[in-house]
């Protein structure tokens, strides 16, 4: 499975729009599996900012991918309160 993300799924971020969004959605999915399951440290992190030039302006206004932003907002809450629960805990 990784390397259909890595390659297959890296490629969608060269296509139209729609693609980027789709691109967008599965990186972020296989991130937080490979938050859930190993320690990388802040790759996660890193990989999942990186992700976010994928979105084009006119999603964030067309009112139609509210589902996209939920996604990454939700994430992106999660990911910083999990980060710091276990900086906090793991000592």
């Amino acid at each position: 499975m990784t390397f259909v993300f890595e390659l297959a799924v890296s490629f969608l971020a060269l296509g139209p729009p729609p693609a980027r969004l789709v691109c967008f959605i599965l990186l972020i999915f296989f991130q937080w599996i490979i938050f859930a399951t190993g320690n990388y440290g802040f790759f996660n992190n890193l990989t999942m900012v990186l992700t976010v030039p994928l979105f084009d302006d006119r999603q964030f206004h067309s009112g139609g991918e509210y589902l996209a932003v939920a996604v990454a907002t939700t994430g992106g809450t999660v990911t910083v309160l999990v980060s710091i629960i276990f900086t906090f805990f793991s000592s």
